[in-house]
């Protein structure tokens, strides 16, 4: 058997590990081109592609450290660590998620992956390595069933332990990119906020950052148009005011109310992705989840 044949097959089975979580990020193009052959995942339900390409112009990648929590099989740790020259850490609990983005990374001499198997709960954020950024993709919701599982039972729940999870990230990078989902646990029976409010979710998260110490820089959100599906920077000027008034989609200067531009879209491309700053919470200084969490 092949060298490529060998780790082709072992590649497969590590990706369908039938897990929760699994067959659930495309692989790296850098990784399909080179062994020809690929886990190709629907963009047009979950659109690793068009993020990574938002990601990629987000910030400048060069020779910052980056944890990314919850890696699953590595799509944007291995993809900016390729093309961007970050060094990345990845954080996966699930152990054949793990080796797969080892193998990758040992296959192209990357060496500035590193594998971490865990889960990053509440209380093991603080013990992560300190970064530049932090990667933290549709991780939040699932708190109360696939990490944490005595922390939250409700949705409702999940805001004050979102507070403290983030204001505890804060003591250990300054640049977080986030993006959550609306429904609890990804369960669409027990929503957070209901995925037809665009508009109110960013202001539950706009809400819950404030609160942890965190400053929105810059946000996107997907918007479809005959060339496709891309992210746009929203105007967040707009988005921050007192009114619900209509949001302003910079790069098209064009107007819509609670962004109906994604009606028809998947929840995926619902979630808006937020580049956050570190600062002093102002609104609940004193608040043990904004300042000093407990331990």
């Amino acid at each position: 058997m092949s060298r490529f044949s060998s780790l082709q097959e072992e590649l497969a089975n590590l990706y369908y590990d039938r897990s929760k979580h699994s067959v659930y990020q495309t692989l790296p193009k850098f990784v399909e081109e080179a062994l020809g052959f690929n886990f190709s995942i629907d963009q047009q339900w979950r659109g690793d592609e068009v993020r990574m390409a938002y990601l990629s112009d987000l910030i400048d990648w060069s020779d910052k450290r980056v944890v990314d929590i919850g890696a699953n099989t590595g799509y944007f740790s291995l993809n900016l660590a390729r093309h961007h020259g970050c060094r990345a850490i990845c954080y996966e609990s699930n152990a054949r998620h793990c080796r797969l983005i080892e193998r990758i990374a040992d296959y192209f001499a990357m060496q500035d992956i590193c594998v971490v198997e865990r889960s990053v709960g509440i209380r093991e954020v603080g013990s992560m390595v300190e970064a530049d950024v932090a990667l933290l993709l549709n991780v939040l919701h699932h708190v109360g069933h696939d990490f944490d599982q005595t922390r939250v039972n409700s949705p409702s729940e999940v805001e004050n332990y979102c507070i403290e999870y983030l204001a505890r990230l804060r003591t250990r990078v300054s640049t977080l990119v986030l993006q959550m989902g609306y429904n609890w646990g990804g369960n669409k029976t027990t929503p957070i906020i209901a995925v037809s409010d665009t508009r109110k979710f960013f202001d539950y998260q706009r809400r819950i950052l404030s609160l942890a110490g965190w400053r929105i820089a810059r946000g996107g959100m997907a918007f479809r148009d005959a060339a496709g599906i891309s992210y746009r920077d929203l105007d967040l000027s707009a988005l921050t005011g007192d009114s619900a008034a209509a949001l302003r989609i910079g790069a098209e200067s064009r107007l819509v109310q609670n962004l109906s531009v994604q009606e028809g879209m998947s929840e995926f491309y619902r979630r808006p992705l937020l580049l956050c700053r570190a600062e002093y919470a102002s609104s609940r200084a004193d608040s043990p989840a904004a300042s000093s969490p407990k331990s």
